[in-house]
Order: structure tokens, then sequence, then C-alpha cells
């Protein structure tokens, strides 16, 4: 009985320490948006304190290194602090469902979901 309580003990000890923990959830991210495609409802942002999130594109003309594209409303060009998840088709499809001229596309970059952000410091 005792090896019996010490296994189910160990079991819901794990369960609380990795099961509760979202792994796609990240620090404070230093970034600067860059544009925002209307139609789509896309920010086009390039990550500054975080490498390898974004990729590297061209965007009106200029290249950027590791932009990605962030749904669900405008925000202000200029420095933004966030904290994101990796944006899923499943669970995120409804951000950027608006139709758009045939000449307009998302950019071939990732897209993320911002948890919480702010133009002043680390939220």
């Amino acid at each position: 009985m005792k090896t019996l309580n010490k296994s189910i003990l160990m079991f819901l000890t794990g369960f609380v320490f990795f099961a509760c923990e979202d792994d796609s959830l990240t620090d404070c991210v230093e970034g600067r948006v860059i544009g925002y495609i209307s139609c789509l409802n896309l920010n086009v942002t390039q990550v500054l304190s975080h490498n390898g999130i974004g990729k590297t594109t061209d965007w009106m003309g200029e290249t950027y290194d590791n932009i990605v594209q962030i749904p669900g409303g405008r925000i202000p060009d200029g420095e933004i602090f966030f904290r994101f998840r990796i944006y899923s088709e499943e669970r995120d499809g409804g951000f950027s469902n608006l139709i758009c001229p045939a000449n307009i596309a998302p950019l071939p970059v990732p897209k993320i979901v911002l948890i919480e952000y702010s133009v002043e410091n680390c939220p």
C-alpha cells in the first residue's frame, strides 16, 4: 500500500510541475513594429532581443532580419515590449480572416500571438 501511495504522490507532483507549465510562453521580448497589413489584420514586427523567432524578409523595399507577423489589431509603429506564444491555426484562426486584393499576401514569416505588450517597458 505504501508503494501505491508513493507512486500516486510522485505522479501528482510531476503532473503539477509539468502539466501546468506552458513552454510556449516567453520572457519579455523587445521588438519594433515596422508596418501593418490592414486587410490581413497583421502587424509586421522586427524582433530585436530574441533571435531565432522570425525570418529575414523584404518589407516596403528594405530587408529586415528576424521578422514576425502579429495578428489581432493594429499596434502603433515603433518600439514595443511583449510576451508571446506561437500562433496556432486551430486556436487562433479567427485573427486574420479578412479578404485582401490579389496582390497582397501574408509575408513568408512566422506568426506569433501577443500575451501582453507595452510601448514603455516590459509588461
